[in-house]
């Protein structure tokens, strides 16, 4: 009896938390648990938003993947060889692959948010170039693919507001990204700014 009652206590667990993730997200599509946290996935009206930890991460109408991704390539002579790290789920990927690279390195922490936008939204990932994109699911901080070296780094992990985040905002990561780095190639990332801040 004890047995059952565990079991009985499990599924209305899980029904319970389907219940209080839809409260916050009424048009709720999927709720994963991950090592790194929830990844939740909404869609209305032909808009799909992903939240990580109830934080929106992106929305599939935004524009900062396009902005961040244009505005680093027109920054370089070449963009033979690419790498991105982390925001593989924003959209990067398909936004470099307009400037035509011969290979795309796409380096990504959480391997089941990747799964989860693989079934939400085909073609974001880069599946569509599959000789070009390489997807790698690991930590950065490890050390990057050592026997690649790039025209342009590109940071697409979320701004260093967390210590998840801020592993890839650190001297060290820096300094790694360098050694990586064709002449004349760029590092570009993100940073909120504030016209009256100096």
């Amino acid at each position: 009896l004890a047995g059952a009652a565990v079991v009985f206590a499990l599924a209305a667990s899980a029904r319970l938390d389907a219940a209080s993730t839809r409260w916050n997200h009424p048009d709720l599509v999927t709720s994963v648990d991950t090592p790194y946290g929830r990844i939740t996935l909404t869609r209305t009206e032909g808009r799909t938003a992903l939240f990580e930890n109830d934080a929106l991460s992106f929305e599939s109408e935004g524009t900062a993947a396009e902005e961040l991704a244009h505005l680093a390539a027109l920054q370089t002579e070449r963009t033979e060889r690419v790498l991105l790290v982390g925001g593989i789920a924003e959209g990067f990927v398909p936004e470099l692959l307009l400037h035509r690279p011969v290979a795309l390195t796409a380096l990504e922490v959480n391997g089941a948010l990747l799964d989860v936008v693989r079934a939400a939204l085909p073609g974001r990932l880069g599946e569509t170039a599959p000789g070009v994109v390489r997807t790698i699911v690991g930590d950065p901080r490890g050390g990057l693919p050592p026997e690649e070296r790039y025209d342009l780094i590109v940071i697409g992990a979320p701004e260093p507001l967390s210590g998840q985040a801020n592993r890839f905002h650190t001297k060290e990561f820096f300094l790694e990204c360098r050694k990586r780095m064709e002449p004349g190639g760029v590092l570009a990332l993100r940073l909120r700014g504030n016209e009256n801040l100096r």
